[in-house]
């Protein structure tokens, strides 16, 4: 064989073996329904999470996860992280508003089904002061209504 065809034969067997698993990882995402950087990085650091951040000035004063799997609850000022691991769950968070009200939230089912699984609810409020959320997960927008999110006076 002459230089050409070597150096050819090598550049093609390198592309092979980078994108073989790089293309078998993108199936995995696909079929887990995750085709985002954010879920391979989920998938590599299998470090799962429920985060809810409410908006500035409001005031997390605790937070109950009922469901299997809990790891840990952390909260502080306006953000709470819940590690868990697969589980289907109910979040209650009491917090405190801008105008020093007691209230509460919850979210009724949320769905996490695998230990890796990343999802977000990040909070902004209407001039009323009622909370909506945008929720990602991995990478990929929810609709918030999926998770029956109530929010009401304690």
């Amino acid at each position: 064989m002459n230089k050409k065809k070597i150096i050819v034969s090598l550049v093609i067997g390198l592309l092979l073996i980078i994108l073989l698993p790089v293309g078998g990882l993108w199936l995995v995402m696909i079929s887990e329904g995750y085709p985002t950087i954010a879920g391979v990085r989920n998938l590599f650091q299998r470090d799962g999470q429920i985060r809810i951040e409410l908006p500035p000035n409001f005031q997390i004063t605790n937070v109950e996860f009922e469901g299997e799997a809990l790891e840990s609850i952390k909260f502080g000022d306006n953000a709470a992280v819940i590690r868990v691991g697969y589980s289907i769950g109910y979040i209650r968070t009491d917090f405190i508003n801008p105008h020093g009200k007691a209230e509460f939230l919850e979210f009724g089912e949320v769905r996490k089904f695998n230990n890796w699984n990343r999802i977000t609810f990040c909070g902004k409020a209407d001039a009323g002061g009622t909370i909506t959320f945008e929720v990602d997960e991995n990478g990929i927008s929810r609709d918030s209504t999926r998770y029956r999110i109530t929010q009401g006076a304690r």
